[in-house]
């Protein structure tokens, strides 16, 4: 993946997953190492838009499936963000139901695509979670993390240092790759 990013576009970080809690703390693991600069956009029940807050980052809600029902509120929520805060990064947590393929396809449509640039794309996992869930959201999950630029183990258990850990190689591997998630 190239570090270039057109001049006005601002690179976007997607994380996806099935575990809210987890996906929160995998967000702050990032935001917290990441430097300031940050904005972030909650698709995925509030908690890590509360989380942000708490650090004094700029934050967003929004609701509906971000791939689909919910993209038009996900651009608008985006450009919101931008507009008012100038970030230099920005940060999606999706719902559990994102479908990857469609929701790259919803953040690369209209006219704000020149405004951000999907920089990485990370999945939380939870070996626990995915033995027990149903066929169809096995089938989700799977293809979030074959998706994923990164895939982040964050069990109940995780340390903050291991879920460290393992950000700092998943963003290590997606600035070495030559793969760009584009539409």
């Amino acid at each position: 993946m190239s570090d270039h990013h057109p001049a006005a576009a601002v690179p976007l970080t997607v994380i996806t997953g099935i575990d809210a809690a987890a996906k929160t703390r995998v967000a702050l693991a990032l935001l917290r190492s990441g430097g300031a600069g940050w904005s972030v956009l909650d698709n995925d029940g509030g908690a890590t838009a509360a989380a942000a807050g708490a650090l004094n980052l700029p934050s967003a809600q929004s609701s509906g499936c971000a791939c689909c029902t919910g993209q038009v509120l996900i651009h608008a929520a985006l450009v919101q963000l931008l507009r008012q805060h100038r970030p230099r990064q920005l940060l999606l947590v999706a719902a559990a139901a994102a479908e990857p393929q469609a929701l790259r396809r919803a953040l690369a449509q209209g006219s704000a695509m020149k405004a951000w640039e999907i920089a990485r794309q990370l999945c939380v996992f939870d070996a626990a979670l995915f033995a027990g869930v149903g066929d169809e959201a096995r089938v989700l999950w799977q293809a979030q993390q074959d998706a994923a630029d990164g895939v982040i183990q964050c069990g109940a258990a995780a340390d903050t240092a291991a879920i460290e850990a393992q950000l700092d190689a998943a963003i290590s591997l997606s600035k070495a790759s030559s793969r760009r998630i584009t539409s």
